[in-house]
């Protein structure tokens, strides 16, 4: 008798594919969930980082920076200057970079000796794992201090509202609100340095569009001005897709955002006047944004750190932002 040939038949072989297939797909959401996690509790970390350093800063000078120095020097410029993070540098264990940097100068004067090593200095602290990387060989960030709930918080410091300002210091006895119901630092997105297209992280801008009080705006004045801006031309000037390029600039969507808008607005992010810098020096609204599902991390003035959800209503997180305006909000 001839032995049987041991073996998988055609339709055997077609079954066992199939339950692979099945099993991957059943599982690769899970391991992508798993992936995600990780990466928002790295983020997590980061602005616990964040926060600690600035109460250092604090506890050494008894108020926290400006979001905006002009460089000190005679020959540089009041509208470059540095942002607040360099200033907490040695708070973050780069205390060699603080302690070789310029504030005679602005941060893009690449003729100093040092500056130029510095400013494209990558530092993981300012880096949010689950976004991309800034395309271009610059250093990146996806981290900004709370400007408060105005559209004209960079250049009305009168109605600049949050844990930072342009144009002064702000101290925690400042933040009547309570520290804990005040945000201090959130996320956004780093540009791809590509303006042949449209992106989630490009910056819009548009003039004269700005409709009811800038000040704790309604929903009716932010569709308003976010259609407006959803209109305008994405390729207008080069500095739209270059936000989160340096840590050291102190400009909104590079060091700053404000909370009049919600969290991963649906209309872009948008300055509100002529030709801006990198990302903006403007005023505008300039969301927090992330690519964690469902909302961004925040640094609450305490040093806690909390997910707000994108769902949030939009006057409580106004009020969230602010610190000083007399009522209490909670964020979801």
């Amino acid at each position: 008798m001839k032995a049987r040939r041991a073996g998988f038949t055609l339709v055997e072989l077609l079954v066992v594919i199939a339950i692979i297939g099945v099993l991957v797909g059943l599982l690769l959401p899970a391991v992508q969930q798993a992936r995600e996690a990780a990466r928002r509790s790295q983020c997590t970390n980061n602005l616990k980082q964040l926060g600690e350093a600035f109460h250092n800063y604090n506890d050494a000078y008894g108020m926290l920076p400006r979001f905006h120095y002009h460089a000190q020097g005679t020959g540089g410029s009041s509208w470059h200057g540095h942002s607040a993070f360099v200033v907490i540098l040695s708070y973050l264990d780069q205390q060699q970079i603080y302690d070789d940097w310029n504030f005679n100068i602005d941060y893009l004067d690449t003729t100093a000796p040092g500056v130029q090593e510095h400013l494209e200095k990558r530092i993981a602290s300012f880096l949010c794992p689950s976004d991309r990387r800034y395309q271009g060989g610059s250093p990146g960030n996806n981290y900004a201090v709370a400007g408060g709930s105005a559209e004209d918080f960079y250049f009305n410091n009168a109605n600049a509202n949050g844990m930072f300002q342009r144009n002064s210091e702000t101290r925690f006895a400042d933040v009547t609100d309570g520290l804990s119901k005040t945000i201090m630092a959130s996320e956004f997105l780093v540009g791809d340095n590509n303006t042949s297209g449209q992106s989630d992280s490009d910056i819009r801008r548009v003039q004269s569009s700005w409709t009811g009080a800038r000040n704790f705006p309604s929903e009716s004045s932010l569709d308003t001005f976010g259609a407006a801006c959803a209109a305008a031309s994405a390729t207008a000037e080069a500095s739209l897709s270059q936000c989160g390029r340096y840590w050291s600039a102190p400009y909104p969507y590079q060091t700053v955002i404000n909370t009049v808008a919600s969290p991963n607005w649906p209309y872009p992010s948008c300055a509100d006047g002529s030709g801006f810098g990198r990302c903006s020096d403007r005023n505008g609204v300039f969301s927090a944004r992330s690519r964690h599902p469902g909302g961004v991390n925040a640094v609450l003035g305490d040093g806690a750190v909390k997910f707000i959800n994108d769902s949030i209503d939009t006057a409580t997180y106004q009020l969230l932002g602010s610190r000083n305006d007399g009522k209490i909000a909670d964020g979801q």
